[in-house]
């Protein structure tokens, strides 16, 4: 856990969609207190939890073809649409301030983000953002998720 004090705090602020999310979409006072000041604790509910497990679970099973847990196995269709296919699951990319790409402790890091799954063929990309919601009416992934994870992607 930081012991420093989020107003003493002084590492550069790493932009991911979570974060351009809450600012844009949800409350700016909500993420400059989970973001920036963390004054609001990362609370796992059981919803969180199930999601969070939801992808490692696909992680497994798509890279490395193990079987998904039994509370999983109805993402079975999902993760066998990628089988023999060369995917990266659970990538993580990061952008620096010149827009290029960098590493995870470039000292110019501007962005990151984790991408569930990447299939790259030719010049062509697909993302594929695993959601695991209750909302029955949440049918489509965000359009700006996937245009934040297609900037870092590139």
């Amino acid at each position: 856990m930081n012991d420093i004090p989020g107003f003493l705090d002084r590492r550069p602020l790493i932009w991911s969609y979570s974060m351009l999310k809450m600012f844009r979409d949800n409350c700016p006072h909500q993420g400059q207190a989970q973001y920036i000041d963390k004054s609001l604790p990362y609370i796992e509910t059981p919803e969180r939890k199930f999601g969070n497990l939801g992808h490692d679970a696909l992680d497994l099973r798509v890279s490395a073809n193990k079987p998904l847990p039994k509370a999983y196995h109805f993402c079975e269709p999902y993760a066998a649409a990628f089988d023999g296919k060369p995917v990266t699951t659970e990538g993580w990319c990061q952008i620096a301030t010149d827009g290029k790409a960098c590493n995870r402790n470039a000292p110019n890091k501007f962005g990151h983000g984790k991408v569930d799954l990447v299939l790259i063929q030719g010049e062509t990309g697909y993302i594929n953002d695993w959601k695991f919601v209750s909302d029955k009416s949440l049918k489509y992934e965000d359009p700006f998720e996937l245009r934040v994870f297609a900037l870092l992607l590139k």
